[in-house]
């Protein structure tokens, strides 16, 4: 477990776990285009318990319990990538194209855009 954790392919990618949970691409336009985006009740600051309505309120307390809440983002800009022996790996805006287990990206992780 340790290597695995330790190991370069996480050491390289780790920055990119951190943006989309933590940091910058957790909401708006980045969390968009990294399609990283919820039902609003996920995250915390949305849910408003005051409603009158005992529906609204089993709904939201249901979509809480059974799937969690978006942590709280901390950051703001890309994280920095781990320095590894001294050596800063080279920084990707977007996340690698192939998975860990080798499958390729769904075709829905960057949709083309028409501008």
């Amino acid at each position: 477990q340790r290597q695995a954790l330790e190991s370069d392919y996480v050491n390289n990618n780790l920055h990119h776990w951190i943006d989309l949970i933590f940091g910058f691409k957790q909401s708006g336009t980045a969390a968009a285009d990294a399609v990283n985006v919820f039902h609003p009740y996920f995250y915390g600051d949305n849910v408003d318990l005051s409603s009158k309505d005992p529906l609204i309120q089993s709904t939201i307390r249901g979509f809480v319990s059974n799937f969690g809440q978006v942590p709280k983002q901390l950051f703001h800009k890309p994280h920095p990538a781990r320095t590894v022996q001294g050596k800063l790996p080279p920084r990707k805006d977007t996340a690698p194209s192939v998975t860990s287990v080798g499958h390729a990206k769904p075709f829905f992780y960057q949709p083309d855009r028409k501008s």
